[in-house]
């Protein structure tokens, strides 16, 4: 082995162990710089606005930029969560043990069903309601028992809180001022022609910022909507609701239906026709026609994939990454998807 080769293989060790290396001390907080990079991507054009408005001066104008996007999203946050563990704990201790199925419609609903079993060879049990009051505390009380514990857990770790915040503003206040610099850079960094670089680049951008406008805000504009009429229908627990309507919503195939149609039969079931006709009508209609004026509107067709897809990597996402990969599933599908049509276009008839 010629001495260039061994000092060619000697420098990538030296790379790659290096690599591993700051990925294995940054382990706790990566999810947070790359947290970060998001937001500083999506906020880019209100940083340009600061920087105007300041004068030119840099540090400055990225430091207000992350003080505004901290007011705006840290506060509400506080709030949601104090909010909802109140609720959580309140449905707890006074729904759960009482859940009342007395009501005439129940008994028979249950009596049909009861009917429809004996119909059927080989099955001999039947509905009670003290059957489907168990069934209904044992199904919801883990849930909120997680949900508490969650949120106990979450304020119990200020300490890892505050540092996520501090790593947070590092690197959008980073970002800000060195992002055309540190795309040239990465894109010099690569081996890969310019042209393919820069389809990269910008499929990753739109998908990143797609992910952001037209998932989240479709998602936030429906949880808005739905909670409007949770609200109409004097619904209890309209927070607690609020937050799994926007986490449903953000599940390509799921969303807010999955809330606000059981709640609206369980209204039908009751007799309150009124409310049930507001909370059906009201998804069907309006909530679920939402995201068809507003996907076209809001996302890039750059970053365009199929729902199966989305969905797909949204699921994996999450499961393998935790709730960061609700953003970085797709962006790792739309990277997968991208490289399999740049093969397509340039290297497949290649020798």
């Amino acid at each position: 082995m010629n001495k260039a080769r061994q000092n060619t293989y000697f420098f990538y060790a030296i790379l790659l162990t290096s690599s591993i290396a700051i990925g294995y001390m940054l382990r706790d907080v990566l999810p947070t710089i790359i947290l970060g990079g998001t937001f500083a991507i999506f906020t880019y054009p209100l940083y340009k606005t600061v920087l105007g408005r300041v004068g030119e001066r840099y540090r400055l104008a990225s430091l207000l930029t992350a003080a505004l996007i901290l007011i705006i999203v840290v506060l509400p946050l506080v709030f949601i969560g104090n909010t909802l563990l109140k609720e959580i704990v309140n449905f707890r201790q006074n729904i759960l043990p009482g859940i009342n199925l007395e009501l005439d419609s129940i008994q028979t609903l249950i009596a049909s069903i009861n009917e429809l079993l004996q119909k059927i060879p080989g099955i001999s049990y039947q509905l009670t309601t003290d059957n489907l009051a168990n069934f209904i505390q044992d199904l919801a009380q883990p849930a909120s028992s997680f949900l508490v514990g969650a949120l106990v857990n979450i304020g119990a770790s200020s300490a890892a809180i505050v540092l996520n915040i501090v790593v947070f503003v590092v690197t959008v206040v980073s970002i800000y001022p060195n992002a055309i610099i540190l795309r040239k850079k990465i894109s010099a960094l690569s081996p890969l022609p310019e042209n393919i670089n820069e389809i990269y680049f910008s499929r990753i951008v739109a998908m990143t910022m797609s992910m952001i406008k037209g998932t989240f805000l479709i998602a936030l504009v429906q949880t808005i909507i739905g909670s409007g009429l949770l609200l109409i229908t004097r619904t209890d627990y309209i927070l607690t609701l609020a937050i799994l309507m926007f986490v449903l919503g953000v599940i390509p195939y799921i969303g807010t239906s999955f809330v606000l149609l059981p709640i609206g039969a369980w209204f039908l079931i009751q007799g309150s026709y009124i409310n049930a006709a507001i909370l059906l009508l009201g998804q069907i209609i309006v909530v679920g026609s939402v995201d068809n004026i507003l996907r076209p509107l809001l996302v890039d067709k750059r970053a365009t994939l199929h729902p199966a897809l989305m969905f797909f990597s949204v699921l994996g996402g999450v499961r393998a990454l935790g709730p960061f990969g609700i953003i970085y599933g797709p962006v790792i599908m739309i990277i997968f998807i991208t490289s399999l049509q740049i093969y397509r276009r340039f290297y497949r008839h290649q020798d």
